[in-house]
C-alpha cells in the first residue's frame, strides 16, 4: 500500500495521466484491509468481546467525520443528517466511527440506486442517545431473522454493491453490544429500511481512561 501510494503521488507529481493501475492497486489494498480488519473483529468478539477505550465524546461531530469519509469515497450518494439535542457521552469514538461508517455505507450500497440515505441523531434522552439511518430499499423478509448473524449476505445485490464478507452488521451489533446499547431494524417495501441504534451515555459510571474489555 504505502510503495503503491509513492508510486502514484510521483506520477502525479510528473503529471502522469496513466496512473489508474496504480490507483487500482490502492483501492484493492485498501479492500483487503477492511476485510482483515472484520474478520479480526469477528474473532475478537468471540473469543470474550471488543476491548473498549471510554472517552467523552460528541456524536455529532463524530457522525460528521464519518460522512464526509463515505461521501468522498461515494460523491454520487445523498446523504441528509439530522442532529437534535444533547449529544455528548462517553463512548469509544473508533468503534462509533465504525458503526456510524458500517451502517451508512450498507444503507448506500443495498438502498435504491441513486437514491437518498438519512441519518439522525436524537439526544433528547438525558440517558440514552438514539442512532437512526435510514434508506428507502427494502430488505428480503426471510433474511431479517439472521441479518446480524456473520457472514450472511442477501442473494440479491445490485451490481455496483460492494462484495463484502457479510460482516458489518455483525460487527455493528457487537459493538452497540459493548457500550450497553442495542441495535435493530425495520424494514418493508412502502417505508424502506430503518436502523435503530440505542446507546447509554454512561456519563455516571465511566472509569479513568484506559483499555476495558466488556463483561
Amino acid at each position: 500500500m504505502t510503495a503503491a501510494q509513492i508510486v502514484l503521488m510521483r506520477k502525479e507529481g510528473e503529471g502522469d495521466h496513466n496512473a489508474k493501475p496504480v490507483s487500482r492497486i490502492i483501492s484493492s489494498g485498501q479492500r483487503m484491509m477492511r476485510m482483515i480488519d472484520q474478520l479480526l473483529d469477528v474473532t475478537r468478539a468471540r473469543a470474550g468481546g471488543f476491548q473498549m477505550d471510554f472517552r467523552r465524546v460528541n456524536l455529532m461531530d463524530l457522525c460528521k467525520q464519518a460522512i464526509g469519509e463515505i461521501q468522498l469515497a461515494f460523491p454520487t450518494w445523498t446523504i441528509r443528517h439530522d442532529f437534535a439535542g444533547e449529544l455528548d457521552g462517553a463512548w469509544d469514538p473508533d468503534r462509533l466511527h465504525q458503526v456510524v461508517s458500517n451502517l451508512v455505507s450498507n444503507a448506500g450500497q443495498h438502498g435504491r440506486p441513486q437514491g437518498e440515505v438519512s441519518i439522525a441523531l436524537d439526544g433528547r434522552d438525558p440517558n440514552v442517545v438514539t442512532l437512526r439511518v435510514h434508506n428507502g430499499g427494502a430488505i428480503e423478509a426471510s433474511l431479517l431473522p439472521t441479518l446480524f448473524d456473520p457472514f450472511r449476505r442477501s442473494s440479491r445485490v445490485r451490481p455496483d454493491a460492494s462484495r463484502g464478507l457479510g460482516l458489518g452488521l455483525f460487527i455493528v451489533q457487537e459493538i452497540a453490544r459493548a457500550h450497553g446499547g442495542t441495535v435493530e431494524v425495520s424494514s418493508s417495501v412502502g417505508d424502506g429500511t430503518t436502523f435503530v441504534v440505542h446507546l447509554p451515555r454512561r456519563a455516571s459510571d465511566v472509569p479513568t481512561p484506559g483499555p476495558l474489555r466488556r463483561p
